[in-house]
C-alpha cells in the first residue's frame, strides 16, 4: 500500500481490482511521533509521511470494506492500550474498524468500548492464556460478548492452522484445549 512513504493509489488500485472492495482489509500499523500516529511499514521500523487522521480514513476506505488498525508501540506487550488513537476510530467509524495492541484485561476492553463509542472491534492475543498471558479466555468469553465488541480469533486459528508444526509459545494441556476450542469458534462462524 505504501512505497517511499507516501501511499501508492496505483497498488491500492490494483489489490481492489484484483479482490474487490467488499474483500479487502487495510492494515494500518501505526506508532506515535510528535503527537500524531503515523503509519509504519517494514516491521514497523519505518514510518510513512501518513499520520492517521479523519480525512485518510476516509480516503483509505473508499479502497476497502474494513481497517485493522494496530497500536504498534503497546502490540503484544500488554502494556495498555492507546486510548487515543482509538478515541480517534471512534469518532470516525465509517466502515468496520479492528484494533489491536496492549490489550491485557476485561479493563482495557471497557475502555475501547467507551472510547470507541462502541464501535471498535477488538483483537486479543498476547492477553489470552494461550500465548502466556493471564486472561482465561473461558473464563472471560462471556463477558466480552456484554460488550457487544467482536472479539477477534482469527488470528490464533490462523496462526494455528497454517503452522501445524510450529509449537506455540507456553503450550499446556490447557491451552491446547483453548486452542481446539478457538478453531472450532473460527470454523463455526467461517472465519477461515
Amino acid at each position: 500500500v505504501f512505497r517511499n512513504g507516501d501511499i501508492s493509489f496505483e497498488n491500492l488500485n490494483r489489490m481492489m481490482d484484483a479482490v474487490g472492495k467488499k474483500r479487502l482489509v487495510l492494515d494500518l500499523s501505526c506508532r506515535k511521533k510528535d503527537g500524531k500516529y503515523y503509519i509504519v511499514t517494514d516491521r514497523w521500523q519505518t514510518y510513512t509521511r501518513v499520520a492517521l487522521s479523519e480525512e485518510i480514513l476516509t480516503m483509505l476506505s473508499s479502497f476497502c470494506d474494513e481497517f485493522l488498525i494496530h497500536g504498534v508501540d503497546v502490540e503484544g506487550k500488554r502494556s495498555g492500550i492507546e486510548q487515543e488513537l482509538i478515541g480517534l476510530l471512534g469518532r470516525w467509524n465509517r466502515i468496520p474498524i479492528t484494533y489491536a495492541g496492549g490489550i491485557r484485561s476485561l479493563e482495557d476492553i471497557e475502555q475501547i468500548r467507551k472510547a470507541g463509542q462502541n464501535k471498535i472491534h477488538v483483537t486479543v492475543g498476547s492477553a489470552l492464556d494461550l500465548y502466556g498471558g493471564d486472561a482465561s479466555r473461558c473464563a472471560a468469553g462471556g463477558n466480552w460478548k456484554n460488550f457487544k465488541l467482536g472479539i477477534d480469533f482469527l488470528t490464533v486459528v490462523r496462526y494455528s492452522i497454517e503452522n501445524k508444526e510450529k509449537p506455540m509459545r507456553k503450550r499446556s494441556t490447557q491451552s491446547r484445549e483453548h486452542y481446539r476450542e478457538l478453531q472450532a469458534v473460527g470454523l463455526q462462524y467461517g472465519n477461515i
